[in-house]
């Protein structure tokens, strides 16, 4: 946590503004999107702190206005959240299930419009708490 927020900072140095939240519980990522509602006014990028993204992926999903998220596909399908897709269109997110439904996986790369956040109200917690 602190070595990202050293390095990027406020973002300056990119021509952009970061802001930053920690979820003191992890409780999904939809909570932690909840978390930000307050600090966005517009469409925002949502990246995972554990992945690696290029200019070009970044580029893709900025182009869009409607709420995106990132898949790839992966053989290893162990402690991810999988994706089931249909005509382009997620209809299930699967986490960490024995019987993987699909090799897509959530990439951790989303663009959410001010929409997700009612989608979030609407939305009961999981069995394990998280949303």
């Amino acid at each position: 946590d602190e070595q990202v927020r050293h390095y990027f900072g406020s973002g300056d140095k990119w021509g952009v503004s970061i802001d930053y939240c920690t979820q003191r519980k992890q409780l999904g990522t939809a909570d932690a999107v909840k978390m930000v509602e307050d600090l966005v006014d517009g469409n925002f990028l949502v990246i995972n702190g554990d992945i690696f993204v290029n200019q070009k992926d970044i580029n893709s999903l900025t182009s869009r206005n409607e709420n995106t998220l990132s898949v790839v596909e992966v053989e290893d399908t162990n402690d991810l959240g999988l994706i089931e897709l249909r005509e382009g269109r997620i209809v299930h997110i699967y986490e960490k299930v024995e019987k993987p439904p699909s090799y897509m996986a959530n990439a951790g790369l989303y663009l959410f419009t001010p929409h997700i956040f009612d989608a979030i109200s609407q939305t009961s917690k999981s069995p394990r708490g998280g949303v």
